[in-house]
């Protein structure tokens, strides 16, 4: 929610405030005081909505109907009442009992929470999401306190206070959105909810999701994000997460689950890059006591809004977001642009300060929202520490300890208004009937058209039938269009032939919405044919093509030939990950169309023949054998080398293709394997050809006996060192222990790249692991210079017997208690250090995982805390203090294969894992025998055994000024 990567103390850029460059005892500010302290952007005023005692802890509110303000306070925030887990979290309703536009009373309605996070009028009541519950409450005698209390789903996952569930939201679908809090991919593991209503479970993992309160029905939705998930006017989903400001999330989790035989790409993008932005703060940073690379830049992203009115700014076709900055005390506005299937942004010109951004260090904005009255809406929970201790090490534990609950008494909501336009009077809707509701659809503020368009849904009412009908014909605001059709759908009453004309409207983002409504009459096919035409003959925009994108993913519920064939028309047209995503979507509808015109040399026909094997197996036969009657030899091994990698994720022996429906298949590729074979081995064959057959003998050694022996030719001192690499590479495809007995016989001819190759392939399976250790304890491979990256794999391998012979084998040669490690090193903080030297070192031994384009740590150019202690802490004691993301995770195939990696993304049915040596691959969840963390950094520790003081005293130096 807030952060997680940050330390604590402050400085005030306002001298006659503050001057507390190193102290602890920096007094809180009275609103007042606090909003002197304050700056906007250059046109704008900030006003104070509530403050304590009216609202306490606030972390997120929304309006109700008549206008009131429901906020949720985290008042057990972080540890609980007594920083012992005691309950203590509120709902407090605010309500403007005089009419004057000030919120002048305040009942808590709802108390003895569990750090609530998420709070959301519905019906008489109000849904809280408060981990391990979603609850509803209603008041039913009038006095504002709950009488109801009824759990709908129970079983969130209850880890740290800032990752739980929050930020519920209304959703075009008619249902209510939530952020699952995840922070990383797998939090939470397979996070099984219970729904009451329906008494039974539903996996959500890590992603978040959507729900009918009133039904108890849940689904799984794409992501995830930690704090907030918000939604702009037209539907597109957003979220963050702790250095990333803006997420956009584009593929939705509904329909990869049609095809779990694939694997899909992130379905977040990342609309403010790169990772970790600036953030332009209104006081010198405060101390952190750790990620220091953290500093200065967005490290608490959360409470995310999508601006959704026409008062703040002159030009309305621009999209305004916004995103807290609760560490460093600011929300920064960004500019948000259509680009293809998603949006890019950047950073809006507000000068040399954020938005907002507070040299109160107390000032703590967690939540943003685009309220009835036009203004920018957000929470200040008011503390002097927003880090969870948890996230501290032990020295910032202690020094911070008697300011955990610091400010638990404080809170207070504000909102950000133009100087130059008058905000809206925030309209009573309580009580009007739903054919009176329909107007407020077209209002341009898009938290009013939200709650009207609640509010019809909620009555099941009929009686604004005709008036949405209209609407959807005659109103001029495409968002009035918009909200008229989804009420429709909502209230069950929508009909095809609405659909058909919505699906002719001139907007582009109404079209895309009648699509996804289309899907709810899949016999309708035939009717709604000749609006498929995928942007054939147009010239797209980027809001166009999102049209394009949604027609492809909704392809998919229909079997009608038409549909399938205009669909398969279109693959020449565009190149796109989440296009060729959608494509696989809707595959098993329209396999035959699809795969006779995909092309056959990108990754989607890979993955095509994947769901061939498990659906179509007729079709890519036939496929398969005219690709082979008509292409060259290079197509003809690219070909076999796709359709026996598929075979193998499959689990279908080559020698048993005859008897799993592919006739005539082994045949043709026991030929091919022997002209590879000739290829492969005859010099006068061009590179690329060689390189091709090497790597296709290698998948096919079950149907090609001759495999080991052609690799063990290649990998001669003699042969051109591409091809001996390649064949090195190549050996990963084998299963059998004879090939890794070739490599190791070859060790003392290989070179020092080879070397590390041949250890990445030995490392992919267990049985090659123990020929390894046997090698290194009779030193045919010897231990010095033995990569601590590799010897990590080995100590810490899935395999005891293979720890057992590992420890007995490394222990002689370097300590396991990095206590005493340091204190060994801390004579080379008082030498003087050499950072050209240094420079080499790190080339050497860190660049692999921490230079800019590999990702598998933090980007050590941006460290702020340089000190010698705290860079040598981290060099020797990498795992004392990890970011979840760098986890080192061990993924065990079902083919045997291993590979141990960080989770760089997680999609529904897939992951993506970054392996060093290996590289970013695509995984997916049917290919897994295990997965299992290893609760280590991926930085291996005793990367000091070959270093001398003096040589860490230059690394120490060469860190010190990396920029």
């Amino acid at each position: 929610m807030f952060l997680i990567l940050v330390g604590i103390f402050s400085g005030f850029a306002q001298e006659d405030l503050f001057d507390e460059t190193l102290k602890l005892d920096v007094k809180p500010l009275t609103p007042i005081q606090s909003m002197a302290a304050a700056h906007v952007a250059k046109g704008f005023k900030l006003q104070l909505v509530a403050s304590e005692p009216l609202v306490r802890d606030p972390v997120a509110f929304d309006w109700g109907s008549d206008g009131s303000l429901w906020v949720a306070e985290m008042a057990d925030y972080p540890l609980g009442m007594n920083n012992k887990g005691d309950k203590g979290g509120r709902i407090r309703l605010l309500r403007d009992r005089d009419l004057d536009g000030r919120y002048d009373h305040s009942t808590i309605f709802l108390d003895n929470l569990s750090f609530p996070a998420g709070v959301m009028p519905w019906r008489n009541g109000v849904l809280v999401a408060a981990a391990p519950l979603l609850i509803f409450a209603e008041d039913t005698n009038g006095d504002d306190k709950a009488d109801i209390r009824q759990t709908l789903f129970e079983g969130f996952y209850e880890g740290n206070q800032q990752l739980r569930i929050n930020g519920l939201y209304w959703g075009l679908d008619n249902t209510v959105h939530c952020a699952a809090g995840a922070a990383w991919s797998g939090y939470g593991g397979l996070n099984n909810i219970k729904s009451n209503k329906e008494n039974k479970s539903t996996t959500i993992r890590s992603g978040d999701f959507r729900f009918n309160p009133d039904s108890g029905w849940i689904e799984a939705t794409s992501g995830p994000s930690q704090y907030g998930r918000v939604r702009d006017d037209w539907g597109n989903w957003f979220g963050v997460q702790n250095s990333h400001p803006l997420w956009h999330y584009i593929l939705p989790a509904r329909y990869l689950i049609r095809n779990s035989d694939v694997t899909y790409p992130d379905s977040r993008h990342q609309v403010r890059q790169p990772r970790n932005p600036k953030v332009y703060i209104n006081k010198p940073p405060q101390k952190r006591f750790h990620s220091f690379e953290q500093s200065g830049r967005f490290t608490s992203a959360c409470g995310p809004a999508i601006y959704r009115d026409t008062i703040l700014f002159d030009n309305n076709e621009i999209t305004h977001a916004f995103t807290c900055e609760p560490f460093h005390n600011v929300i920064q506005r960004s500019i948000i642009k259509e680009k293809k299937v998603t949006f890019d942004g950047e950073r809006a010109d507000d000068g040399d300060k954020d938005f907002f951004a507070s040299a109160d260090r107390w000032s703590r904005p967690v939540f943003t929202r685009t309220g009835p009255d036009g203004a920018l809406w957000f929470a200040d929970m008011y503390r002097y520490m927003i880090e969870h201790p948890e996230w501290l090490p032990k020295k910032g534990q202690d020094e911070l300890r008697s300011h955990f609950r610091s400010g638990e008494a404080f809170g207070r909501i504000y909102k950000i208004i133009s100087k130059h336009k008058p905000i809206r009077k925030i309209p009573n809707l309580n009580g009007l009937k739903p054919k009176e509701l329909t107007k407020y659809l077209s209002s341009e503020n898009g938290t009013i058209r939200d709650i009207a368009h609640r509010l019809i849904v909620h009555a099941k009412d009929n009686s604004p039938t005709e008036s949405l009908k209209q609407i959807i014909k005659k109103s001029k605001s495409p968002k009035a269009r918009l909200h008229a059709l989804s009420a429709l759908n909502g209230l069950n009453i929508l009909k095809p032939y609405i659909i058909r004309e919505a699906l002719s409207d001139k907007h582009p983002y109404v079209r895309r919405l009648a699509f996804r409504l289309a899907e709810n009459f899949p016999k309708e096919g035939k009717k709604f044919a000749p609006f498929f035409d995928f942007g054939l003959n147009k010239k797209l925009n980027a809001q166009e093509l999102k049209v394009v994108f949604q027609q492809i993913l909704s392809a998919g519920y229909f079997s009608n030939q038409k549909i399938g064939k205009s669909l398969s028309t279109i693959f020449p047209e565009y190149e796109s990950p989440y296009l060729e995503a959608a494509f696989l979507t809707a595959s098993h509808k329209h396999y035959k169309e699809i795969l006779k015109t995909a092309p056959t040399d990108g990754k989607i026909f890979e993955q095509l023949i994947q769901v061939g094997i498990n659906k179509h197996r007729p079709v890519l036969n036939k496929k398969i054998h005219d690709i082979y009657a008509n292409a060259n030899m290079l197509k003809k091994l690219q070909i076999s080398r796709v359709w026996m990698k598929a075979m193998r994720k499959t689990g279908i022996d080559l020698d048993k293709m005859e008897d799993n429906g592919f006739p005539g298949q082994e045949i043709k590729l026991k030929n091919i394997l022997r002209h590879a074979e000739h290829l492969a081995l005859n010099s006068t064959t061009k590179m690329e050809l060689r390189l091709e057959s090497i790597e296709t003998i290698s998948h096919g050694n079950l149907l090609h006996s001759n495999t080991t022996s052609v690799l063990k030719e290649l990998i001669k001192p003699n042969i051109n060192s591409i091809l001996r690499f390649k064949a090195i590479a190549s050996v990963a495809n084998m299963s059998k222990i004879e090939p890794a007995q070739m490599l190791l016989v070859a060790w003392p001819s290989l070179l020092a790249e080879e070397r590390k190759k041949t250890l990445d392939v030995l490392l992919s399976r267990s049985s090659w692991q123990e020929e390894l250790l046997q090698a290194m304890e009779t030193n045919i491979i010897p231990l010095k210079g033995f990569p601590t990256l590799h010897r990590d794999r080995l100590l810490n391998s899935t395999n005891k017997s293979i720890v057992k012979r590992a420890k007995l084998i490394f222990n002689k040669n370097y300590s396991i208690d990095r206590n005493k490690v340091i204190s060994k090193f801390l004579p080379a903080l008082k030498l003087n250090g050499d950072a050209d030297d240094g420079k080499i070192t790190y080339e050497s031994l860190c660049s692999q995982c921490h230079a800019p384009d590999k990702q598998l740590g933090p980007d050590l150019r941006s460290i702020t805390d340089r000190s010698g202690e705290g860079l040598l802490n981290s060099i020797i004691d990498p795992s004392k203090q990890i970011d979840p993301k760098y986890l080192a995770y061990n993924a065990v195939f079902n083919d045997g294969r291993a590979i141990v990696g960080i989770i760089a993304s997680e999609s529904e049915g897939s992951l993506k894992i970054n392996a060093p040596g290996v590289g970013l691959q695509s995984v997916n969840r049917n290919e897994l025998k295990s997965l299992t963390s290893l609760n280590l950094s991926l930085m291996p520790a005793g990367l000091e055994s070959s270093l001398t003081n003096q040589k860490m005293a230059n690394l120490v130096e060469f860190l010190k000024n990396y920029k």
